[in-house]
Formats: structure tokens, C-alpha cells, sequence
């Protein structure tokens, strides 16, 4: 089996809209992909729980493997704070 690997990075996007990264959907990720590529197992490393979400909810036909940790919603915890469990320590051993 071939897993595919997606790193979707959010939490940065929005705060400073005149020098912000572009926001982009999983459907923008996707559309690059091999169909092949679609159907298979695809590992999504992200920051942002709302595209685990959206990943579910417009693909629910692709297996979807992520690791079950504590995530901000979009721009929720700030560029500032990159700890969602408030625990440094656990962050670095999960990346």
C-alpha cells in the first residue's frame, strides 16, 4: 500500500493579512495529487483541526491517518503560541 504524505500549515496564515502566507483548502492540495494518489492512504500533518475536519468531510472516501494530538482551530492560538496542549516539552517529541 502507498500512503502520501500532506503537510497543511495554518497557523500563521491570517494573522498578518498584508504579509500572510495564502490560506490554502485541502481541495487545493488534492487537486495535485495523481488520482491514484486520492484513493490511497494519505498521512495529514497539520496544526489546524479544522482541516482535519475538512479533509473528512470532502474526501470521506480517502484514509485519512493523523496523529491524535491537541490542535488549534485556524488562527485560534496566535503565531506566538505554538504549543496547543501548553506543554512544550510533549510538542517537540510529537514533531
Amino acid at each position: 500500500n502507498k500512503c502520501t504524505v500532506m503537510h497543511v500549515r495554518r497557523g500563521d496564515v491570517v494573522l498578518h493579512r498584508s504579509q500572510s502566507r495564502k490560506y490554502y483548502a485541502i481541495k487545493d492540495y488534492m487537486e495535485l495529487l495523481p488520482i491514484e494518489r486520492k484513493q490511497s492512504t494519505i498521512l495529514l500533518l497539520t496544526d489546524d483541526a479544522n482541516a482535519i475536519d475538512e479533509a473528512h468531510e470532502f474526501y470521506p472516501n480517502t484514509t485519512w491517518k493523523y496523529y491524535s494530538r491537541s490542535r488549534f482551530r485556524g488562527s485560534s492560538g496566535g503565531w506566538e503560541n505554538t504549543s496547543p496542549s501548553y506543554n512544550p516539552k510533549q510538542e517537540v517529541i510529537i514533531i
